[in-house]
């Protein structure tokens, strides 16, 4: 495949969708692309101090109080500099030192600002791994023209996989944002205050969010008709056809190395595990796309069916549902 005209043109791309979607995977396979500088999470939520150095690939994000800030030109000048700088490659030095003025902090920061150039100076385009920063995928696509591609994952696989994390949502992170409130999300307010007000287990808090979600993502897609929508499950399905449409849209170049991590990254031949893995990026991922089957009841199956319609239905048909036939339709 040749390399496209905007290939290294430095154009943004936005991996996004819930979280628990696939998004890593995703990311990752799609920066193995000669030419893509990968950036974790930069919208992900953390108190002063909190990350060590290096942790994380984004140079020194913007401080985000909480999940899902929705970023919009009306309270932009917060966090746009940030922003700015790491769409454009370019490393915050200082405000690393003042972060970490240590021994350690000195030379992480020198070890990333000369990454940082050096894929400035290469033309590598900034490819941002984040399903937090999903509520500002609009901000992000008109003040940089970034391409996105939102991830869409069935409500079962999310579910599972966040009962299997114990990681609960507290819908006060969405409420708490006005602007939010009223531009995407003000039909559910009254959902999310009793979600939170009231004791629900993992399968209710974990299909409302799901719900919330994906209308968003729907919202998007109906706005958007442009940018690249695409569903875990058919990528996981067939992974080389899949990501051969991703990296064309993108304007990636698929050579032999790209070609190889993706196959070392879908086909391997690894069990599946319920060992709490945030990350499980080798995997065989036509296995792992409905491995929920094995993890939930037909009971279970049913509640969060009931409490995700009708969105669900926009993405997913009668057959997904189905606990014994593996489906991609």
């Amino acid at each position: 495949m040749a390399l496209t005209s905007h290939a290294r043109s430095g154009r943004p791309i936005l991996v996004t969708g819930s979280h628990r979607s696939g998004s890593t995977w995703v990311g990752k396979l799609l920066a193995a692309a000669p030419g893509v500088r990968y950036i974790h999470e930069p919208f992900s939520a953390r108190p002063t101090g909190s990350r060590a150095p290096g942790v994380s690939a984004a140079p020194c994000h913007p401080r985000f109080t909480t999940w899902y800030t929705y970023v919009t030109t009306e309270n932009e000048s917060e966090y746009r500099e940030r922003i700015e700088r790491i769409v454009n490659l370019r490393y915050h030095w200082l405000a690393e030192l003042r972060e970490f003025p240590t021994p350690r902090g000195i030379v992480n920061a020198a070890r990333q600002g000369f990454s940082y150039r050096a894929s400035r100076e290469r033309g590598d385009r900034p490819l941002i791994k984040d399903p937090i920063a999903l509520m500002s995928s609009e901000w992000l696509a008109s003040t940089f023209n970034a391409q996105v591609v939102a991830l869409i994952r069935h409500p079962c696989a999310f579910v599972s996989s966040l009962r299997r994390m114990n990681w609960r949502f507290r819908f006060e992170s969405l409420l708490s944002q006005p602007l939010l409130m009223r531009d995407l999300l003000g039909p559910f307010e009254d959902e999310m205050r009793r979600m939170d007000a009231t004791d629900h287990d993992m399968i209710d808090n974990g299909a409302v969010i799901w719900k919330i979600l994906h209308h968003v993502i729907r919202t998007f897609q109906e706005r958007h008709p442009d940018w690249i929508y695409a569903r875990y499950e058919d990528l996981a399905a067939e992974p080389l056809p899949g990501f051969e449409a991703l990296y064309d849209q993108l304007g990636l170049e698929l050579n032999a190395r790209a070609r190889g991590t993706i196959e070392e990254h879908c086909y391997a031949r690894t069990p599946l595990t319920d060992q709490g893995e945030v990350h499980r990026l080798v995997r065989n991922s036509s296995d792992d796309a409905w491995s929920w089957r094995g993890r939930m009841s037909a009971e279970e199956v049913e509640r969060v069916r009931a409490l995700v319609e009708p969105i669900s239905g926009l993405f997913y048909t009668d057959e997904t549902w189905n606990l014994t036939a593996a489906v991609a339709s």
